[in-house]
């Protein structure tokens, strides 16, 4: 049974969603989560460091002022908090226990403004990409 069913290449194509996943207003929210979890951050970088903790972090920021942390760490796979343009907690990302590959097997996201709502997905199987693999044209 399908939920949501969506494809982005430049442009937003919902193939098939029941409701509540079928307002549009949602089904641009969860792409844009889906994009934030497995595209690179937008936005340019802005300052790179190490937290108190010795975790890497890597600051983006886009071209609406919001902003997106990017954090590292070998043992428990990383972190994504991005911020809006107010400086308010948008969204935050979480890999956990990577396989032998380095690929996180289960990333939770939480949304922390409307609508508020977490996704958590697990990695049942994975395939590497060459750079020119036209799938990765989105």
């Amino acid at each position: 049974f399908i939920l949501f069913d969506a494809r982005y290449h430049r442009l937003l194509t919902v193939n098939q969603a029941v409701a509540p996943f079928d307002d549009p207003d949602f089904a641009e929210k969860i792409m844009a989560d889906i994009k934030l979890i497995f595209s690179p951050p937008a936005g340019r970088l802005i300052d790179a460091g190490t937290l108190d903790n010795g975790f890497p972090l890597c600051r983006y920021r886009d071209e609406k002022g919001w902003t997106s942390d990017v954090l590292a760490n070998r043992d428990f796979g990383g972190a994504i908090n991005q911020y809006d343009s107010s400086g308010y907690l948008s969204r935050q990302v979480r890999a956990y226990s990577r396989n032998a590959e380095g690929i996180p097997e289960r990333i939770e996201l939480s949304r922390h403004q409307s609508p508020r709502y977490g996704l958590k997905l697990m990695l049942l199987q994975a395939e590497r990409l060459s750079s020119d693999d036209k799938r990765l044209n989105y």
